[in-house]
């Protein structure tokens, strides 16, 4: 079997963000990393008297968490204070949504998007005197994948 010629190369990926699914903010200038965990379909299974084998079903496509970390700034408009703000928002509607394009974003690329997503976690940077790096920052939304082609 021939090598594949067509991967593609993770630290080319557009990550974005967004508070109501329509106007998408670029954070990849913040971004350092993102975890899309694996989407599982809900299943059952009950045995039966008459066979050796389970009665098998299949469900629901559950939620998962995504976690994104990026570098921290305090600058406006940039990925924590965008994200810091949502968090901020008094009651239910922590809204956040995510958006990656593996091959860097463009029309007849595939974006993996999770909208509307929940934002659940934040967690600012740790900090130490003996490291000179930039701090960074992480934080995870919660809903579930869906598969498009970019259009535009």
């Amino acid at each position: 079997m021939t090598k594949t010629s067509s991967a593609v190369a993770q630290a080319c990926s557009k990550v974005e963000i967004s508070t109501d699914g329509t106007t998408w903010v670029d954070i990849g200038s913040e971004a350092t990393t993102v975890a899309l965990p694996k989407e599982v379909v809900a299943t059952g299974s009950v045995p039966v008297f008459d066979d050796d084998y389970h009665v098998v079903t299949a469900g629901k496509i559950a939620p998962i968490t995504a976690t994104v970390s990026g570098v921290y700034t305090e600058t406006v408009a940039e990925a924590f204070e965008t994200v810091l703000a949502v968090w901020a928002v008094e009651g239910c509607t922590k809204r956040l949504d995510l958006r990656v394009t593996p091959r860097g974003g463009g029309v007849g690329q595939r974006e993996i998007t999770m909208s509307p997503g929940v934002l659940v976690g934040l967690k600012p940077p740790d900090l130490s005197a003996a490291d000179g790096g930039p701090a960074l920052f992480e934080f995870d939304i919660f809903g579930n994948y869906t598969y498009a082609i970019a259009t535009s």
